[in-house]
């Protein structure tokens, strides 16, 4: 079923695993895929995971996606492929758990920020403008579910960082309102491990489902995934 055959998809944190399954997903849904990380070895990784017939439309580099140079440095990249992107997925940022916040050094704060809603914010300043006027693009943004009770024990900054990646999708979408692009989120709930690649599989195949024409004539935007019916219910409207 290559419903995207011909078109690009650009997954910042595709090598993560969230954006790995969802890199698998948009190839054998016929798409190119881009892809920057950081580390060689996990760019590698990713290669090697998937299917020997698919590796050609895997395109990947070493950058960071979380950082203006790192951005320039995939625009770049882009430019001399001669690729056009239709869709972009951001799925960016780890996990804390270090206790109580008040109290904490600033530079855990600066940490979670950095690799949390201060990435997402300067890849997508520079990505979302660059396909807001193709019809049937989408701009993905993948978050969790911290942010909705906003505490949580031993993982405050979370919940905080959480809230911020909320406002900046609510501003990006209404920025965005009177463009041909989709703004989607995508809301995890659920704890998924490289260890469980059926489920992040799962997860992946939402994710890169919201860029097919099926995905594109479902109402919502928004997709919150708090048990894993969730994403069963998901699949029927998008397959």
């Amino acid at each position: 079923m290559e419903t995207l055959k011909d078109l690009v998809a650009l997954v910042a944190g595709g090598a993560g695993v969230i954006g790995s399954a969802t890199v698998r997903a948009f190839l054998a849904l016929g798409a190119t895929v881009v892809v920057p990380s950081r580390p060689q070895q996990r760019l590698d990784d990713l290669i090697a995971a998937v299917h020997e017939n698919e590796r050609s439309r895997l395109l990947t580099l070493v950058a960071s996606a979380g950082t203006t140079h790192g951005v320039d440095q995939i625009v770049k990249f882009l430019d001399e492929k001669n690729l056009k992107v239709n869709h972009v997925v951001s799925s960016l940022g780890g996990f804390w758990m270090k206790g109580q916040t008040i109290g904490q050094p600033v530079s855990e704060w600066d940490e979670v920020f950095e690799s949390g809603s201060r990435s997402h914010f300067i890849f997508s300043s520079q990505l979302l403008p660059q396909i807001a006027d193709t019809e049937g693009a989408t701009y993905t943004y993948v978050t969790g579910r911290g942010g909705e009770p906003m505490f949580m024990k031993s993982v405050g900054l979370v919940g905080i960082n959480q809230g911020a990646m909320y406002g900046l999708i609510v501003v990006a979408r209404e920025e965005m309102k009177e463009k041909p692009v989709r703004v989607n989120e995508f809301r995890l709930g659920l704890l998924v491990t490289k260890e469980n690649r059926e489920l992040a599989d799962e997860c992946g195949r939402v994710v890169a489902g919201l860029a097919t024409p099926k995905g594109l004539a479902v109402e919502e935007e928004f997709v919150r995934i708090a048990k894993r019916e969730d994403l069963a219910t998901w699949h029927r409207k998008l397959y």
